[in-house]
C-alpha cells in the first residue's frame, strides 16, 4: 500500500501450437513492437531450432505493466509441461500457421486438420487448466503467395465451425457416457456451449508484411482478455527480481546471497510471492531445496529435455557416440553397458541411476540430487526402486 502507484502489473499469457507455427516470431514481435521472423537456416537445422520444453520472458506494454509470456515447444512430447507452469489462471494464446492448415485440410479432411492444429492443443491445455477462459487466436503464414484472400477468409471460417462441431460431438459423448462426471465438464469455458469457443471476428491474422499496428492490435487483445488475470507486485520487489534473473552467469542462486538489505521476513515473503507468480522458482517447503532459488527458466526447460526431447533418436545417438567409461557406486560402467541402460530406459521407461546419475552430470548445471529433487517434485520421475547399487527411477 505504501507503493501504490509504483506497482508492476504482469498478465501471464500461455502461448500454444504447432512447432513451426510461429509462436517464438510472434513473441518476438510484441517485445520488439514491430514484426520479428525466426530464420530457420535449413529443414535439418529445424529441431535444434525449435523451443525446447518452455521458455518465459516479458514484453512492455507501458511503464507500469508487461505481458509474461510462457512460450511452450510445439511438439507434442511437451505437451504435459502446461501442467508445470505455476499458474492456475493465463491468457490462452494458440498460434496456427494458416497455410499448413489449409494443406492438412485439402490431405487429411476437416476433422483431421483441425485437430493437429487447434484442438489438441486446446484441449491439453484445459484438461491442465480448467478454469482458462477462450483463447486469443493468431494465424500466421497469412501471405498471399502461401494462401489467397478468399481461401483465408474460407480457412477462418472452417475453423470456427469445425472446432465447434467437434467440441459439440465431444461434449455429448460425454455426456451419455459418464453421465456429466468426465473431467471435460470441469473445463468450465471449453464445455460451456453457449458461444463459440473461437469467433471469426476475434482471429488475428499476420503475415511477414503485417505492420506495427498489427502487432498493437495483438497486444490490445491479449490484455483485454487478461485485463481480471493481472498479478500486480510491489516496485521495491520488482526490482528484486530484476536483480535476480539478470544474473545469467550462474545456474542458481543461493538465498543466504541475495539482498542482504532488508529483513529476513520481508525477504521470504518477496521469494514466495515471486515465486507464486512463476517468474522464479523457490521451494522453501522442500529441505534439500529450500536453500536454492532457480531464477531462470532456461535451467528447468534444460532439466527437463535431458529426459522428453522431440529429437531422443538423434540425441541418444550423439550421446552414445561421445560416450566415455565411468564409475558409479565402484562399477565400471563400459560402452556395451552403456548401450543396454539406454536400450532398456528406451523400451520400458525404466531407467538405472547409473545412467541417470551420469546425464545429469555430464548435461545439467544443477548438483546431481538437487536435480534429482526438482525431476521427482514435478512427478518427472518417480522412485527410486530397487536395491542400493540398482537403482532405478520410472519416468512415466
Amino acid at each position: 500500500q505504501l507503493e501504490r502507484g509504483q506497482n508492476q502489473k504482469l498478465i501471464p499469457i500461455t502461448v500454444i501450437g504447432k512447432t513451426r507455427a510461429g509462436k517464438t516470431s510472434l513473441v518476438r514481435s510484441l517485445q520488439d513492437s514491430t514484426r520479428v521472423l525466426t530464420n530457420r537456416t535449413s529443414t535439418a537445422d529445424k529441431l535444434d531450432e525449435a523451443t525446447r520444453v518452455f521458455n518465459i520472458c516479458e514484453a512492455e506494454v507501458n511503464d507500469s505493466c508487461k505481458l509474461v509470456f510462457i512460450d511452450f515447444g510445439g511438439q507434442e512430447i511437451y505437451q504435459f509441461a502446461y501442467q508445470l507452469t505455476f499458474k492456475a489462471q493465463s491468457v490462452p494464446l494458440l498460434v496456427i500457421d494458416i497455410s499448413e492448415f489449409d494443406q492438412l485440410l485439402t490431405e487429411n479432411g476437416e476433422d483431421r486438420a483441425c485437430q493437429e492444429v487447434c484442438m489438441e492443443w486446446l484441449s491439453h491445455l484445459y484438461l491442465s487448466r480448467p478454469n482458462l477462459d477462450r483463447p486469443v487466436v493468431a494465424l500466421t503464414h497469412c501471405d498471399t503467395d502461401l494462401i489467397t484472400k478468399e481461401q483465408l477468409q474460407l480457412r477462418k471460417q472452417q475453423l470456427v465451425n469445425i472446432t465447434e462441431r467437434i467440441r459439440m460431438k465431444l461434449i455429448t459423448r460425454e455426456k451419455n457416457v459418464s453421465n456429466s462426471s468426465s473431467p471435460l465438464f470441469a473445463m468450465t469455458t471449453f464445455s460451456d456451449i453457449s458461444s463459440p469457443l473461437i469467433k471469426v471476428g476475434d482471429i488475428l491474422e499476420f503475415s511477414a508484411q503485417s505492420s506495427q499496428a498489427d502487432i498493437h492490435a495483438l497486444e490490445q487483445a491479449l490484455v483485454k482478455a487478461g485485463s481480471a488475470l493481472v498479478n500486480e507486485i510491489p516496485g521495491s520487489w520488482y526490482a528484486i527480481l530484476l536483480d535476480l534473473t539478470s544474473r545469467k552467469e550462474v545456474p542458481y542462486i543461493k538465498v543466504s546471497e541475495i539482498v542482504k538489505g532488508f529483513r529476513k521476513s520481508r525477504k521470504r515473503y518477496t521469494l514466495q510471492y515471486i515465486h507464486e507468480i512463476g517468474r522464479i522458482m523457490w521451494f522453501q517447503e522442500i529441505q534439500i531445496l529450500s536453500g536454492y532459488i532457480f531464477h531462470q527458466t532456461k535451467i528447468l526447460s534444460s532439466l527437463i529435455g535431458i529426459l522428453y526431447d522431440h529429437a531422443q533418436g538423434r540425441t541418444w545417438e550423439d550421446r552414445m557416440h561421445c560416450f566415455l567409461p565411468y564409475k558409479f557406486c565402484e562399477r565400471q560402467i563400459e560402452a556395451r553397458e552403456y548401450e543396454k541402460m539406454v536400450k532398456d530406459f528406451r523400451h520400458t521407461g525404466v531407467i538405472e541411476a547409473a545412467l541417470l546419475h551420469n546425464l545429469l552430470n555430464t548435461e545439467s548445471s544443477l548438483p546431481v540430487q538437487v536435480a534429482i529433487t526438482l525431476l521427482k517434485t514435478f512427478h518427472l520421475i518417480c522412485g527410486p526402486i530397487g536395491t542400493e547399487d540398482k537403482q532405478k527411477f520410472i519416468v512415466p
